[in-house]
């Protein structure tokens, strides 16, 4: 034993889930529906088929595929294996999967046949240092996993991972420029489980919902849901009345939705009229902010189910929590906060010189008739740099910039205040749902040198 504290892995979590759970139902996407026992079988399927083709402890994985269970299986066989796992978001655009392809070094590439199929042809031809391409269902050029996996016998399933080994090689968002990877080990994924599982209000029959790629958010959410015995139920991607069929149909109790798809829900009453979704006890929600008054719709809605979570690559889903009983809309402006640090975490906030700064208020959100805001810096003859904002004003305000500005400035003074203001019909969002300021930005900072959030 080299090390005094080491801690528990992403694979052990799976293993220890699969032979803890056995015949309860863990996984089902439409197509399959799997037990903890069948999952596990499928898991070893493919520690055996990655074992064929060469890959081993410390190789790179990546996935490119929609929230199917094979996925799921795939990422659990490479945490069981101490390979590393990269994720792709399946609507980024080629030129990002062949940056992040080749960053990370990744070794073997899984694509999922028909859509995806022609995305990982071009990346393979395009990423030299790619060795392997493989495939769910047939991909000319490809070898097909899903062909091979009832031929092979399942390999044992022990952890081969390393507690301070990179499980996932996760990549930023890219909203304000090139995506970064982020090194994530096994122990931070472990650790972040344990949080998820101890700070979030889960039902006590977990029956989880993921419609958003489990290739993020939704992903990682899937470690907590597998300690405590849950199902998962995976959707390719949201649909409001199919969204609310499986619901209804799987008795759904947790689901994982960023703010733009919580307001789908609230604005179709006809479908929840069609539907009962009273089976929902937990309804977490991120990834960007939500108005406090649509969360006060959804709260009378769908009842006090609501919980927050904030986070960060670096720090996955685990930064804050808002947590059902902190949604007390009685406290001004409670229901725009993000909620309380996890409690093995702490939260400050540093300027660039990293100096530690007082605590700030959202100035250009809080006015009446603002339903969302962003804000850029873009070049300024005089001071270098001004402030922007984009602002979404509330259906039937007609405010002007200069009330907005006034309001700002009351609030925190001249230096924060907007320069200038655009009014948009709607504030662009990458397919994670966060604020996309690289394109809010690049029209300002297209052939200069220096570019800033």
């Amino acid at each position: 034993m080299d090390q005094l504290h080491a801690g528990g892995t992403a694979g052990s979590l799976i293993v220890n889930a699969v032979a803890r759970y056995g015949d309860r139902p863990a996984l089902a996407d439409g197509n399959v529906r799997w037990s903890y026992r069948e999952f596990g079988d499928t898991v070893g399927r493919f520690v055996a088929l990655f074992r064929a083709v060469g890959l081993k402890r410390g190789d790179a994985l990546s996935v490119l595929a929609g929230n199917r269970a094979e996925s799921w299986a795939a990422i659990s066989a490479a945490m069981v294996m101490g390979l590393r796992y990269t994720p792709l978001h399946p609507m980024a655009a080629e030129d990002d999967h062949v940056f992040i392809i080749g960053d990370a070094e990744i070794d073997a590439l899984i694509v999922e046949a028909g859509k995806f199929a022609p995305r990982g042809l071009a990346i393979k031809m395009r990423v030299p240092s790619l060795k392997h391409l493989l495939s769910f269902g047939p991909v000319e050029g490809a070898r097909d996993l899903l062909a091979e996996l009832p031929k092979v016998d399942a390999a044992p399933l022990l952890d081969e991972s390393d507690v301070n080994a990179i499980a996932w090689l996760a990549y930023t968002g890219g909203t304000t420029g090139r995506s970064k990877g982020v090194m994530l080990p096994h122990r931070v994924v472990s650790t972040m489980a344990t949080l998820l599982y101890a700070d979030w209000d889960w039902p006590q029959d977990i029956r989880f919902l993921a419609a958003t790629p489990i290739s993020h958010a939704a992903g990682v959410t899937l470690y907590p849901v597998m300690m405590r015995g849950g199902f998962t139920r995976l959707v390719q991607g949201f649909e409001a009345e199919a969204y609310c069929r499986v619901v209804a149909e799987e008795k759904i109790t947790a689901a994982f939705l960023v703010p733009t798809l919580i307001y789908a829900l609230i604005d179709a009453p006809d479908l929840r009229a069609r539907y009962d979704m009273s089976s929902l006890d937990m309804i977490v929600y991120g990834a960007a902010p939500m108005s406090p008054d649509r969360l006060r719709e959804g709260m009378d809605i769908f009842g006090p189910v609501f919980v927050q979570l904030y986070g960060q690559t670096e720090a996955p889903q685990c930064i804050t929590t808002m947590r059902k009983i902190d949604h007390d809309d009685s406290k001004p402006g409670r229901l725009g906060s993000c909620g309380r640090p996890n409690p093995l975490v702490d939260v400050k906030l540093f300027d660039s010189d990293m100096r530690e700064v007082a605590t700030g208020e959202d100035a250009l959100m809080s006015h009446q008739a603002v339903a969302s805001a962003a804000v850029i810096g873009v070049p300024d003859d005089k001071w270098g740099e001004a402030v922007k904002a984009f602002v979404v004003l509330k259906a039937g305000a007609n405010n002007e910039a200069a009330e907005l500005q006034a309001h700002v400035k009351e609030k925190r003074g001249a230096p924060w205040s907007p320069k200038t203001i655009e009014f948009v019909a709607e504030i662009p969002v990458t397919g994670l749902g966060k604020i996309d300021r690289k394109v809010l930005r690049a029209p300002y900072w297209e052939g200069r040198q220096r570019g800033v959030a």
